[in-house]
Parts: structure tokens; sequence; C-alpha cells
């Protein structure tokens, strides 16, 4: 085997490699956002819920509580 052709191996190779880990990973980030939008999917609403109730909490303005 040249050396060029040795090196197109060794390039082609590297640009194998970084393509795999770039497929993995966009297909774990893809899992995980599916995931998270089907278990929390009313994860909006709660929050939404949580603030409001937190917010019309006697004392949480600042006033003092009698």
């Amino acid at each position: 085997m040249t050396r060029t052709g040795r090196r197109d191996a060794q390039l082609n190779r590297l640009w194998g490699a970084a393509c795999t880990f770039a497929g993995i990973f966009l297909l774990v980030w893809a899992l995980s956002w599916i995931k998270s939008s089907v278990v929390n999917e009313d994860l909006q609403n709660h929050c939404e819920v949580l603030r409001t109730t937190s917010l019309n909490r006697p004392g949480s303005n600042g006033d003092s509580i009698p």
C-alpha cells in the first residue's frame, strides 16, 4: 500500500468514527427528548400551577404573615 493510500484509509476510518459518534449522539438525544415529552407531557401545566400557587401564598410577596 502506498503512503497516500494508507493516509486515505486512515482518514476514511477517522471520518467513519466521527460520523458514527455523531449518529449515535443524535439518536440518543432524540430518544431522550421523545421519552421526556411523553413522560412529562403535562409538565408545563404542572409548573404553571406550582408557580401560581406559590405566588398566591400569604407572605410570598414580602408581606408579613399575621
